[in-house]
């Protein structure tokens, strides 16, 4: 249970760092970056645990 949530965030900040990469290549607004970043780390984690939750809710009633 412990290993999947560590398994993510690993994959997570990869794809952080590969992100953060291509915008720096491209040379894009600070602004963009800093964006880029809170939506890495807050919408993606919030919106799996949302999904999550929704389909365990909807699991509960059916079953």
């Amino acid at each position: 249970m412990i290993s999947a949530p560590v398994s993510y965030i690993n994959f997570d900040s990869t794809q952080v760092a590969r992100t953060t990469k291509k915008i720096a290549k491209a040379k894009k607004p600070v602004k963009y970056d800093r964006l880029n970043t809170l939506v890495w780390f807050v919408a993606l984690p919030m919106g799996a645990l949302l999904w999550v939750t929704f389909i365990t809710w909807l699991v509960s009633i059916i079953f």
